[in-house]
């Protein structure tokens, strides 16, 4: 129950005093009343009663007297918390400030990465003429299917075919120098031990022994020099057999061939002109291809190694197929803001091959940033 102030009771004395401004009728003074008398007492009335009623719809709706009474004359309240405020204003702020220390939980947002690339052979070989030549057969075509070792292309040089001629030649000429340095070895070995006899009956003197014996020991070095001859003559035979074989350009893997630059009758540089060509012949393995694709750097938080996402081919756009990622550059492009992924497809198109543009598509999560950095709210 609300207390009535002492303001309040002499508010309403005062209202009181409105409704006695008539004279008092005295017995001994007694006067008929007149109209204006009349009408001014009604209106007394009226007023008291009409703040009468305002005073009791206050008391009913407005707990907070002082405030509404302040309100009402329009006079200015005091600075001082009413029973309500002190019930509610702390609850209030506390409210407030829990909300302002509780930091936002972070949520993991899904996003789509997106990014462009190439179909790639990992495994490709572009072959090149090891030696100078001309070229005298052309043994496959863009598209066939090859082994490892298989003659692709075939050239032919005067000077490498000469230079086996010689080796060839050369090597018969040593092997029968080694066969003549050991007969006349096993010679002079044969006349050496008949001095040896012959000395000790006293045929022969110690000065003839010692010469059979220098001539021998001289006869046994000339068939080591001749044997070594020999060897060195095998091996230029082979180098120069080796240099020939070359001319004969073989498939190192087994793969298709993409591209063939030879035509017989054409005349090749060697290898040292030749690497600033493109090459002969070109074969890379379809068995193995995979999708070297850019996306922005700012991704790069959020993807790793072995996520699935899907890729599209240009030449195939309504055969989408899944791909993981296999590898990620260890470096970004500064000059586009990129990064390099290398992806596996599974199951790709049939007909799928290097060269065609592909697009990717990656879901993944954004990373936590309160997981690296520890977050703080002030507190006003």
């Amino acid at each position: 129950m609300n207390m009535i102030t002492e303001q309040e009771r002499k508010i309403a004395q005062t209202l009181r005093s409105l409704s006695d401004d008539a004279p008092v009728d005295h017995p001994t003074n007694r006067m008929q009343p007149s109209v204006r008398q009349l009408f001014s007492r009604k209106r007394v009335f009226l007023l008291s009663a009409g703040a009468l009623l305002i005073i009791g719809s206050v008391v009913l709706l407005e707990p907070d007297l002082p405030a509404a009474f302040h309100k009402m004359l329009g006079t200015p309240a005091e600075k001082t918390l009413t029973q309500k405020a002190l019930q509610t204003k702390p609850d209030s702020m506390l409210e407030g400030k829990v909300k302002t220390l509780q930091p936002a939980l972070p949520v993991a947002v899904p996003a789509q990465v997106t990014g462009s690339g190439y179909v790639v052979a990992p495994d490709k070989v572009t072959l090149f003429a090891q030696y100078a030549g001309r070229i005298t057969e052309v043994s496959v075509k863009p598209g066939d299917k090859v082994t490892s070792g298989q003659a692709l292309v075939t050239l032919d040089d005067l000077e490498l075919r000469l230079a086996v001629q010689q080796a060839i030649a050369s090597r018969k000429a040593a092997v029968l120098a080694l066969e003549a340095a050991r007969i006349a070895s096993s010679d002079k070995d044969a006349t050496f031990k008949r001095h040896i006899g012959l000395n000790k009956r006293g045929i022969v003197s110690d000065t003839e022994l010692q010469k059979a014996k220098v001539a021998a020991l001289k006869a046994k070095n000339m068939v080591e020099q001749a044997r070594v001859a020999a060897d060195k003559s095998a091996l230029d035979l082979r180098d120069a057999e080796a240099k020939r074989a070359d001319l004969t350009i073989r498939s190192p893997i087994s793969g298709t061939v993409l591209q063939v630059a030879a035509h017989k009758g054409d005349r090749v540089p060697d290898f040292a002109d030749a690497i600033r060509s493109n090459g002969l012949v070109a074969i890379a393995r379809f068995d193995q291809l995979v999708i070297d694709a850019d996306v922005a750097e700012k991704a790069l938080g959020g993807l790793t190694s072995g996520l699935e996402g899907e890729a599209t081919l240009d030449a195939f756009a309504d055969q989408p197929f899944a791909v993981a990622i296999q590898r990620i550059a260890p470096e970004v492009n500064s000059a586009k803001g990129t990064v390099s992924l290398r992806l596996v497809p599974k199951n790709p198109p049939v007909g799928i091959r290097p060269g065609m543009a592909a697009r990717i598509r990656i879901i993944l999560t954004k990373p936590d940033p309160s997981s690296n950095q520890q977050q703080g709210t002030q507190q006003p």
